[in-house]
Order: structure tokens, then sequence, then C-alpha cells
């Protein structure tokens, strides 16, 4: 017995384009006029699979908003590695600012903080690759932030601000100012040459005159 010819038949969103009756596949058309080999079970009242293609069936990228095509149970949220990697930069910096500054990540961030101090000191090799590779970062980042102007001001507002605040605030206790003031006079007497020369002869001139560039 011969099978039906389902040539020119629709399911669905499908219309049927070539049923050799050799294969257990059918060449379809989808109403988005992109084709592809669909199950042959797709005529029978029992199938439960789908009737479209899988950029119908698709869904927005989470990032650049192109269809990602369906594929599996398990629908895919970006469409390209690139966009993967944003998402999870994204993810990554939404779950920080829900748990920043609760009680729990601040007494983390104390814990952090002082046996990394305690460490820098234990450790000279240490602190000199750590605070090479901070340099390093910092010089990459003011190279990046140069390229957009307007990033970098919005950068220099708000560090102004911050500065204004906390200027504002140690003026308003005396006693906090003068012991700002003395931890200042302390930092600034243990600088070896090396760091007074790279902080007031190599960066300072480049600081005035990044001032002098946004005024």
């Amino acid at each position: 017995m011969s099978r039906m010819d389902r040539t020119g038949l629709r399911f669905g969103s499908l219309t049927v384009l070539d049923d050799s009756g050799a294969s257990d596949q059918l060449r379809c058309v989808c109403d988005c006029g992109r084709e592809g080999l669909y199950p042959r079970a797709i005529s029978k009242p029992t199938y439960r699979g789908p009737l479209s293609c899988a950029w119908c069936r698709g869904s927005p990228c989470e990032i650049c908003g192109e269809i990602v095509p369906a594929k599996g149970r398990r629908q895919a949220a970006t469409c390209s590695e690139p966009c993967r990697a944003e998402r999870i930069k994204r993810k990554g910096r939404e779950y920080y600012l829900s748990v920043r500054n609760t009680p729990r990540w601040l007494q983390l961030y104390r814990e952090r903080c002082t046996k990394h101090r305690q460490r820098m000191r234990d450790d000279p090799e240490y602190a000199t690759q750590f605070n090479e590779a901070n340099r390093r970062r910092l010089a990459a980042y003011r190279a990046r932030l140069n390229l957009d102007p307007a990033r970098r001001e919005a950068m220099l507002q708000r560090k102004r601000a911050i500065a204004a605040r906390a200027r504002c605030k140690l003026q308003a206790d005396p006693a906090a100012h003068e012991a700002h003031k003395e931890r200042q006079r302390r930092w600034y007497r243990a600088l070896s040459p090396e760091d007074y020369r790279r902080i007031y002869i190599e960066l300072e001139p480049r600081k005035r005159r990044s001032t002098e560039g946004v005024r």
C-alpha cells in the first residue's frame, strides 16, 4: 500500500513542500518563509510536537533583542557568546547591588579588608606585586575612560561630589578632622622616594592638566 502524498497540505504553520515517500521526514516551509525537515508524524492527530519553525517558537535575546531559535525544552536566553557573557555580567551586577550594604555583606567585607591589610603588612613581596598590578589596572581604566569624554566627566562629577560630602562631614567634627589630618601626615612621612616621585612628580602634573581641561 503506497503512502499518501502530503505535498501542499498544511499542518499548523507548516506547509509540506516535498513528500517523496522514501523518507521519514517531510520538507516543509513555515509561514515566516523558513524551510526545514519535520517528522512525517506531524500529519497524525496524536502528534504533540511543534508545528512551526524554531524561530517562530523562539524568544528575543535578553541583550540584543535578536530572536533565539527554540532548541529543546529549555529556551536559551541569549543568541551568542558575547551576549551570554554580557548577561552573566549584568546578573552579577544586579546581585551585587541587591546584597551590597546589607549587614552580612558589610561584615564579610570588613573581614576581607582586615585579612588583606594584614597580609600586605606581613608579606612585602605580595604587597609590591599587588600594588604593581593595581597600578596597571588603573592605567588601563584611565586609558579606556579617556576614550569616552562623557563617561569621564560623569566619573569626575561623582568623585567631586563624594569628596565634597566627605569634606563637609570631617569639618563638622573637629576631632575627626584633626585625626584625619594626622593620618595624612603619617602617610606622607612614610612615603618612599619612589612613591613620592610617582605621586607628586609623575601623576600630579597629569592631574592638574586633567582638572584644567574640564573647567
